[in-house]
């Protein structure tokens, strides 16, 4: 009787040391502790690329149910777009949390898109390669890819929904015994390993590979510097930087060591009349070389080449008639000249780019590529 009431009594003392340790979800892909929200391991396929190179987008003609559009690849080359059978989100997306709409890496070797059932699937640029991100990372948003396309941040929210039948519903919680917990996330495509960035609370821009510019709480526009690899955040750098303009804009070259600015001010100020103006400078810096200036938003949307040589930008034209979309203008050896209408998306290469632009329809955006070397534009689709 003694002997069964010992062994009782060790038994419970077990179960009760067993209890007080962190709860630990553990499944084929994944390792995280619930109490700390900090990801251990998140493993996934490596993608096998080319150098094909294409551009992807959710074409509205290929429209499907409600929300939900079919994947569109545009080859660089000028051969025929690659419409698969993947169902994706239109467009659309969040101020620093990211985009709905399917993003090209900056090689345009490859596309992350959001499926249906909200899982990140990450395909090459032809179309025959695709691997998925694990079941238990639902994925609201992309909010962009590292200048060298080896890796991506996601956010991933407590209930997502992007469409498909009932898509007028409440999306309903999701259980955190089963998925990964709310936040930014850190997939590196190399190695095929990802991790939660619990410190990370929004993503402007990737300013290089190892550095994010995020955003931290404010009534204005206030910036910190994120390092992804050591997760510590610089806060002091640009702290009150920009405590004198609204609605700021950024975009860096590929090292990080320039960045495109466009500064707004508000008009609060009589003596100061609102207006919007670009400027290039050295990062962290906002005092540089003025590229242009107008009215309050008449300038707006600089994007830097990868080598930082040419920078595009829209102006607004208002008094065009009844075509009044912004028009493209490049900013070449201190000149500026204007090129096309349309809305710049992202560069290919140091002389060519690509944009959007439909005369008739706005909402139907057709796409083409522009050479700034011979001024000339040849339509994708």
């Amino acid at each position: 009787m003694y002997l069964k009431l010992l062994l009782i009594g060790i038994f419970l003392a077990v179960l009760y040391s067993f209890l007080s340790l962190p709860f630990v979800q553990k499944s084929l892909n994944l390792t995280y502790n619930l109490s700390k929200k900090e990801v251990l391991k998140l493993n996934f396929p490596l993608l096998h690329t080319s150098d094909f190179q294409s551009f992807a987008i959710s074409k509205e003609t290929s429209r499907t149910s409600y929300g939900l559009y079919k994947l569109t690849l545009l080859p660089i080359n000028g051969e025929s777009p690659i419409i698969t059978d993947n169902e994706t989100a239109g467009m659309g997306g969040a101020l620093y949390l990211g985009d709905v709409s399917p993003q090209s890496s900056p090689d345009l070797k490859k596309a992350a898109y959001i499926s249906k059932d909200n899982q990140l699937k990450i395909i090459s640029a032809d179309g025959k390669s695709e691997i998925e991100l694990p079941d238990n990372l639902l994925v609201s948003y992309i909010s962009g890819w590292s200048p060298d396309s080896k890796k991506l941040i996601v956010y991933s929210q407590e209930s997502s929904y992007i469409g498909g039948e009932g898509a007028a519903t409440t999306p309903t919680p999701r259980p955190a015994t089963k998925y990964l917990p709310s936040g930014f996330y850190l997939l590196d495509l190399e190695k095929g390993e990802g991790k939660l960035l619990a410190e990370l609370k929004g993503v402007d821009k990737w300013i290089n590979n190892e550095k994010v510019l995020t955003v931290t709480s404010g009534e204005k526009d206030q910036f910190a510097i994120f390092n992804i690899k050591t997760g510590h955040l610089d806060t002091s750098t640009l702290k009150g930087l920009f405590d004198q303009y609204f609605g700021v804009q950024t975009n860096f070259n590929h090292d990080g060591k320039l960045w495109a600015l466009t500064l707004g001010n508000t008009g609060n100020d009589p003596s100061k009349p609102s207006s919007s103006l670009i400027v290039l400078a050295q990062f962290p810096k906002i005092e540089g070389i003025t590229i242009d200036s107008g009215r309050w938003a008449d300038v707006q949307m600089p994007k830097l080449s990868p080598n930082a040589d040419n920078l595009i930008y829209i102006r607004a034209e208002r008094n065009s008639g009844e075509d009044e979309q912004d028009a493209i203008y490049l900013n070449q050896n201190s000149i500026n000249t204007r090129l096309t209408k349309g809305y710049p998306l992202m560069w290919t290469d140091n002389n060519n780019f690509i944009y959007s632009y439909n005369p008739n329809y706005p909402q139907l955006q057709q796409y083409y590529i522009f050479d700034i070397s011979t001024k000339s534009s040849r339509r994708l689709i």
